[in-house]
């Protein structure tokens, strides 16, 4: 009778370190190789707004690969830009992170504006954020993906360009290496004469955080033919017109306002300007000229 019972003792003693070693298992392996999707929901943040992230695990992935992340545009397609993006991934060996701001969760302009101020332009506390979002989602990726990236690759193209090219201004203490604001709509310009989201003006921003936006490595990287004036999904209101009549004009001109703000401050300017011939306003034929700016070892 011993020995049976301490033979059923054994049996489910190592029943339970199986149990254990598995639930280990699939605490630290979210990301499968290959292409896959999962649930963040932000527990640092808003966990009421639970979003989906589309990723790409590459074949050569360790604890030293890069993470990047990618912003869709305002069609909040963030599968097909995780879709166009894989080859890229897979090329420089990255982990790829194409969060999903949907409109029910985020709506309007909420996403390309990062969630930072309601419609009377009260403050959204910080930590529920679009940009704290990414911060976030970094920590987690990190764990489940046991990677020691101590910072990451960022790259927007059209909303997810203007999100992008706002968290370098109101977060420049976020952990980006080096960041790519393609093809924006229209901008938020680094001083304070235009109000939010036009410019700085009462968004309680200070004057230094400028400083440390403008040492960032973002590169604005715009499409030659990204030129229609009548394209529907152009923003057109008043504050926008005034930066240009179409998307290659207003990047033209928000680079312009940042070096004159650059020289007026006398602060050094880090920020690229980088155009692609023959490309219009599409993250396909953007990507390419995006993934070598952020991967290669020197800027253009």
């Amino acid at each position: 009778m011993k020995t049976l019972s301490m033979k059923r003792f054994l049996l489910l003693l190592l029943l339970a370190l199986c149990a254990f070693v598995t639930l280990a298992k699939a605490a630290t392996t979210e990301f499968e190789p290959g292409p896959g999707s999962f649930t963040f929901t932000d527990q640092k943040g808003d966990p009421q707004k639970p979003i989906q992230v589309w990723y790409f695990k590459p074949p050569s992935y360790s604890g030293s690969t890069p993470i990047l992340f990618v912003m869709h545009g305002m069609q909040r397609n963030a599968r097909e830009y995780r879709d166009q993006w894989i080859s890229y991934a897979r090329q420089f060996g990255a982990l790829l992170v194409v969060p999903e701001f949907s409109e029910k969760i985020y709506p309007g302009e909420g996403y390309a504006q990062g969630n930072m101020f309601d419609s009377s332009l009260r403050p959204i506390p910080e930590n529920r954020s679009g940009f704290a979002l990414v911060e976030h989602l970094f920590d987690y990726v990190r764990t489940q993906g046991n990677n020691q990236s101590i910072d990451y690759y960022l790259y927007g193209h059209s909303a997810g360009g203007q999100f992008v090219h706002r968290m370098l201004l109101f977060r420049p203490d976020a952990r980006i290496r080096r960041a790519v604001a393609a093809n924006p709509g229209f901008y938020t310009l680094p001083r304070f004469v235009e109000e939010f989201p036009y410019g700085l003006e009462k968004t309680g921003l200070p004057g230094e955080t400028i400083q440390q936006a403008f040492g960032k490595e973002l590169t604005l990287l715009l499409g030659e033919r990204d030129t229609l004036e009548n394209q529907k999904s152009l923003n057109k209101s008043v504050g926008a017109m005034k930066q240009g009549s179409q998307r290659f004009a207003r990047g033209m001109n928000f680079f312009k306002v940042a070096q004159q703000e650059s020289l007026t401050r006398g602060i050094s300017l880090e920020w690229k300007l980088q155009t692609v011939p023959g490309a219009g306003h599409s993250n396909s034929q953007m990507a390419a000229a995006a993934a070598r700016i952020l991967f290669e070892s020197s800027r253009q």
